[in-house]
């Protein structure tokens, strides 16, 4: 009789498997903080370890195929592609469906502009769980996959369109698509050693390093003609010019803990002088088409704004002085010369991503602006409070008329 053949414990494979995949994920960032000469040390350490070497082998021989053939044929292309252009890759699977993706698009400009290459491209990538990553429960409810898949149109595609150098957006289909386009597109990719498999995300710590470091970062967003148009009506109907204070409102079911100060935003638009100022509130997206809150009611409610990027930031750009809490569309702002923006609310104690510690993690220094802020832009790192609000509108607009900019632009 013949002897059983051993069956392997396919379990222990899977477990060898994830196991050898995280020591490859980890390659990407151990050579970002200690030098490619860390990478020689590592192989050398796992290929020493006692009874191990077939498996070690196998794993050096992986890196060095995939690192080194595809990141050689990339190379070749680069050297005969008459075209050369940034392409930054947003990986959905370690990135959110978020103005996140402003960090992104605005590095890519810096880098552009560094290489003196003719445009940016962006790139969506896929996550694993039906194309995005996985996130908490909480936000798994409340933003579900269909919702992310009409953010993708709504936010990525939409603020891409507001940086005058792109000349496309690729949405891969599968991560060997975003393999492939890896390839292709290698003359210049952010994030810096970007390959799908070893996706990392674009952090704002790349471009928040280099402005200390003293390199001008450029600041890409415009706003088309069409939607400056479109604004520049809408605000005329509204009567006699005055000069427009646009409040941005966060009212969203996720972490509703960071939500605008409804009571605060009011009673501030209230008293400020209706001969001077026009106040224009933008509510959030996920509540623009409802009933505006009655505390509201006395003031133009801008809807549109919360569903096209286009008239957001004709708007932003025409105000005389954007005011928002912590959130996404505040970034239009930063990225933008023309606009004028105070952020209240920065810290958020009890949501991960509000706290001090995260904000130094991505680069950001606690109660301080980003140093690439354009002029008349301040974070206020103190709760959206009445009289916190009364305190920075007055000292920003004496900032403003102390160096007589009003008019000069089109925000006025």
């Amino acid at each position: 009789m013949k002897p059983e053949r051993e069956v392997p414990n396919r379990g222990n494979l899977r477990a060898a498997d994830a196991s050898t995949l995280d020591r490859v994920r980890a390659i990407g960032p151990g050579i970002r903080t200690h030098g490619i000469g860390w990478l020689g040390r590592r192989l050398l350490n796992l290929l020493s370890e006692p009874g191990r070497l077939p498996g070690r082998l196998w794993r050096f021989v992986w890196v060095l195929l995939y690192v080194g053939l595809l990141g050689s044929a990339a190379a070749v292309i680069c050297l005969v592609n008459p075209r050369k252009r940034v392409t930054v890759f947003y990986d959905l699977k370690v990135a959110p469906v978020t103005f996140d993706v402003c960090w992104a698009l605005a590095a890519a400009e810096y880098l552009r502009l560094q290489r003196g290459f003719a445009s940016v491209r962006l790139v969506l990538v896929p996550g694993p769980v039906d194309g995005f990553r996985e996130e908490d429960a909480e936000f798994e409810r409340i933003v579900d996959h269909d919702t992310r898949r009409r953010r993708l149109d709504a936010i990525h595609k939409q603020v891409a369109a507001l940086v005058p150098s792109l000349d496309d957006v690729v949405v891969c289909r599968s991560r060997c698509a975003a393999t492939w386009r890896r390839i292709v597109d290698g003359c210049a990719v952010l994030p810096v050693s970007y390959w799908p498999a070893l996706p990392r995300a674009m952090r704002p710590r790349y471009l928040l390093e280099r402005k200390r470091a003293g390199d001008k970062i450029p600041l890409p967003f415009r706003a088309p003609p069409s939607a400056v148009e479109a604004v520049a009506a809408w605000i005329d109907a509204l009567g006699p010019e005055r000069s427009l204070v646009v409040i941005t409102l966060r009212q969203f079911s996720y972490t509703p803990v960071r939500n605008s100060n409804l009571d605060a935003w009011a009673a501030f638009a209230a008293e400020l002088d209706p001969d001077l100022y026009r106040v224009v509130f933008v509510p959030d997206t996920e509540v623009a088409d409802g009933p505006a809150d009655p505390r509201l009611a006395d003031f133009p409610m801008m809807t549109a704004a919360a569903h096209d990027i286009a008239v957001r930031m004709a708007l932003y750009e025409r105000a005389y002085l954007n005011l928002m809490v912590n959130n996404g569309p505040h970034l239009l702002c930063l990225f933008n010369a023309h606009c004028r923006c105070l952020l209240f609310k920065v810290l958020t104690p009890g949501v991960p991503q509000t706290t001090p510690e995260y904000m130094r993690y991505l680069g950001f220094e606690v109660g301080q602006t980003p140093p690439l802020a354009p002029a008349h832009h301040r974070w206020i790192w103190e709760d959206d409070e009445l009289p916190v609000i009364q305190r920075e509108f007055a000292r920003m607009v004496g900032d403003i008329e102390a160096v007589n900019t009003v008019g000069s632009g089109p925000a006025n």
